[in-house]
């Protein structure tokens, strides 16, 4: 438990601390376990921060009560937010989870007021061994399914920036990063997450469309909990950090932004 708080504070606060505003609302779109949120809350006392996930029980783990923080239980694709009423939001290694992610995105145009940011952060890769307990290329197939549902380009790092130009969003900053993880509790937080989604909605949009069949899929999930438990395990990520502000009007041609 104390080594994902930490985990957060590390990753995901040296991410989110720069662009925390001095007053106002921010929002955590799939808070998950609920630390980094928390830190959040911590860090700065004039600001609101509402925690938003569709299943809020992964909070017992590190729920403290804090007065500026509100855990909300809410579907990303249907914010339970008014429009126009958000200074920051922000999806912490989540973009990978929500298909199709534009809708997701269309509604934290929404909430965010103009001169409001949007803070993502999301895995681009992931370079591990669990190929030598699963079918790999059986499992990427599954998964760039899902992922090809967001756009015609089958990895959302890049769709990103598209999309949120489209809406008037202009870039302050993308940054790339490599983490590597070797302890068993990381990587039997990889293990789970990947599990997790073959049990959701990819998995089953796979199974529909015969990308899998069930014996298939079952395997799959057996092999990754078989990874998890060697002592061998690896895990190294690439991430993609992406921050953009919203403003009123953006020339794509000439690059220039506008609030008014």
């Amino acid at each position: 438990m104390q080594r994902f708080k930490q985990r957060a504070e590390t990753d995901g606060c040296r991410f989110i601390e720069p662009v925390l505003p001095e007053t106002g609302v921010v929002v955590d779109v799939g808070c998950g376990n609920g630390a980094l949120a928390s830190w959040v809350a911590n860090s700065n006392e004039s600001v609101n921060v509402f925690a938003l996930d569709k299943e809020l029980n992964q909070l017992s783990l590190t729920q403290v009560l804090q007065t500026n923080l509100f855990y909300i239980e809410s579907d990303a694709y249907a914010l339970s937010l008014t429009d126009n009423s958000v200074d920051l939001i922000y999806l912490h290694a989540v973009c990978m989870y929500l298909v199709p992610l534009s809708t997701v995105l269309e509604e934290c145009n929404r909430v965010l007021k103009i001169g409001g940011q949007i803070a993502l952060r999301n895995g681009l890769s992931v370079v591990n061994n669990m190929e030598l307990f699963v079918n790999g290329e059986l499992l990427s197939k599954v998964l760039n399914h899902s992922l090809r549902k967001n756009s015609d380009n089958p990895n959302i790092a890049f769709t990103i920036p598209d999309i949120l130009k489209s809406m008037h969003f202009y870039e302050i900053s993308t940054n790339t990063s490599i983490e590597s993880s070797r302890s068993i509790e990381e990587i039997q937080q990889v293990a789970n997450s990947t599990i997790e989604l073959l049990d959701g909605k990819i998995g089953n949009d796979a199974l529909q469309e015969n990308i899998i069949t069930a014996n298939e899929l079952e395997e799959l999930k057996m092999g990754i909990k078989e990874w998890s438990m060697d002592n061998k395990a690896y895990n190294k990520a690439v991430w993609i950090e992406h921050i953009y502000i919203k403003v009123k009007k953006y020339d794509r041609n000439s690059k220039l932004a506008c609030k008014i």
